[in-house]
């Protein structure tokens, strides 16, 4: 392996792990933070929160990898995505800033959830 070759899994690495703490960083402070973007307390409103961003997952995994073997290339995907995703938590911030409803907070969800699983999936198969 080359140096140029342990360079890039190192920054790969970093996106992946970048990618997991972004998920699981959130998770602890759900039931505040679904409170905070409008939503009523409770479990079903964490559930959609978390749900809305795992559903997005799943829906657009297949796609990032579709697009990455159409393209040939896989980096500028992955940069795409996790600048994408790093917006989406932005827009997240902005939601009740903008006094926008719980609803636009699980569309930014969605959003960020399309893109954070670009940048995931396509830096491990990397």
């Amino acid at each position: 392996m080359t140096t140029q070759d342990r360079e890039d899994r190192r920054r790969l690495g970093a996106v992946v792990l970048a990618v997991l703490i972004s998920q699981v960083l959130l998770y602890p402070g759900v039931p505040a933070l679904v409170v905070e973007l409008g939503a009523p307390a409770g479990i079903d409103a964490g559930t959609a929160f978390v749900v809305a961003e795992f559903a997005a997952f799943v829906a657009f995994a297949v796609v990032w990898g579709v697009a990455s073997d159409a393209l040939g290339r896989r980096i500028p995907l992955v940069v795409a995505g996790a600048f994408g995703g790093a917006l989406s938590y932005v827009a997240l911030v902005a939601v009740p800033w903008f006094g926008l409803g719980f609803e636009a907070a699980l569309a930014v969800r969605v959003v960020g959830g399309a893109l954070t699983i670009g940048a995931f999936s396509l830096a491990i198969t990397t």
